[in-house]
């Protein structure tokens, strides 16, 4: 995580307040993977609750911690991400069939900004959370048609192609889930 002392070690030299609001927003020198952010959203999305991803079947949640927050922070983080799927640059995700609650996110890339990293990031069912997911796009061209439909699309989920269902348990209960990709990327 970016701090003033990371930037001494790594030869960046001073830390300046400009380097303190672009950490805050993600966009300073933080690395990621998929799994961590789906993991960082889930436990947002149960209210506190940081599982540990399994792929054994037949094991149950592998809690590491819980994090001791309000309800009510959780609450407006929900209703934000929320929002964002409503009528925020998640609309891609607003579907009639489940309620999504999303936040996307692009990060510019080089001197020129002639290519993006974009992801988007959410869960659902808005109401009652069972799944977490995380999509991303990397070195995508900003003039692509993913690019130009918003944050939403860059992940892939608009306008749909090739749909797909596939069936998932969870704990004995049957899940519809759609999934879809696409072809056409400019």
């Amino acid at each position: 995580m970016p701090s003033p002392a990371w930037k001494v070690e790594t030869g960046g030299g001073d830390w300046y307040l400009g380097d303190t609001y672009h950490s805050a927003i993600g966009q300073y020198s933080w690395q990621v993977t998929p799994v961590q952010v789906v993991r960082a959203v889930a436990a947002m999305a149960n209210e506190g609750t940081l599982l540990t991803p399994t792929i054994i079947k037949g094991d149950g949640p592998l809690v590491e911690r819980t994090i001791d927050l309000p309800k009510a922070d959780f609450d407006i983080v929900h209703q934000g991400m929320r929002l964002g799927v409503q009528i925020g640059v998640a609309t891609a995700l607003n579907v009639p069939y489940v309620d999504i609650a999303a936040k996307s996110g692009t990060a510019e890339l080089g001197v020129s900004k002639a290519n993006v990293n974009s992801w988007i990031t959410g869960f659902w069912p808005y109401e009652d959370p069972h799944y977490a997911f995380a999509v991303t796009m990397e070195h995508g061209s900003v003039t692509t048609w993913l690019a130009r439909r918003g944050h939403a699309t860059a992940a892939g989920l608009d306008g749909c192609e090739h749909p797909g269902v596939f069936q998932v348990r969870v704990q004995g209960v049957a899940y519809r889930v759609q999934v879809c990709y696409n072809t056409r990327i400019t």
